[in-house]
């Protein structure tokens, strides 16, 4: 966060400054941090969530951005590694590519999508572009995007939402 505050453009360059290193080692440390297994939980109420998405037979897919290695971890930590997943780097992409979101449709034909996020500059234009439902997870709490409102509606979602579990009764209120 200090580095963020300080407008650094290249943080691992400024780690190596900061703790004394020789700029040499830079890509030993992007690939240390690229390559480990994150602790990390998900959210209270997504467990649930996925309980019951599932038991009302909802297809459930990841769409990420990063490194697939990085991504593929952080997946695996949080137990969600049985659910397909598409991974900006596998398809040469970055949001608001269509790639991703091209490839769900075509994995499940003519059903009725749904795209929850939590970054109003790029993560939902390009669902809202192809007619999906998009849905705000405000109940990310150490929020890493500002949540200012924009006047491009393709940059908002339709709905901000402040519990995971909110979202099977929205999505249900819309049949």
């Amino acid at each position: 966060l200090e580095a963020k505050s300080r407008g650094v453009k290249d943080l691992w360059a400024w780690i190596c400054n900061e703790k004394s290193l020789p700029i040499s080692i830079k890509e030993s440390i992007l690939w240390t941090y690229r390559l480990h297994s994150p602790s990390i939980k998900l959210f209270s109420g997504v467990d649930e969530l996925l309980i019951k998405l599932k038991k009302y037979n909802a297809n459930i897919a990841i769409l990420t951005d990063g490194r697939s290695i990085s991504q593929r971890l952080k997946i695996n930590a949080l137990g969600l590694n049985n659910i397909p997943l598409f991974i900006s780097e596998e398809f040469q992409s970055l949001k608001p590519d269509r790639k991703k979101f091209l490839a769900v449709e075509k994995s499940w034909p003519k059903f009725n999508y749904a795209y929850i996020a939590d970054n109003p500059c790029k993560d939902f234009y390009t669902p809202k572009q192809l007619n999906w439902i998009t849905i705000g997870a405000d109940w990310v709490i150490e929020r890493l995007y500002s949540r200012k409102l924009t006047s491009d509606t393709f940059q908002e979602p339709d709905i901000w939402l402040k519990d995971p579990l909110d979202v099977a009764s929205f999505l249900l209120n819309l049949k």
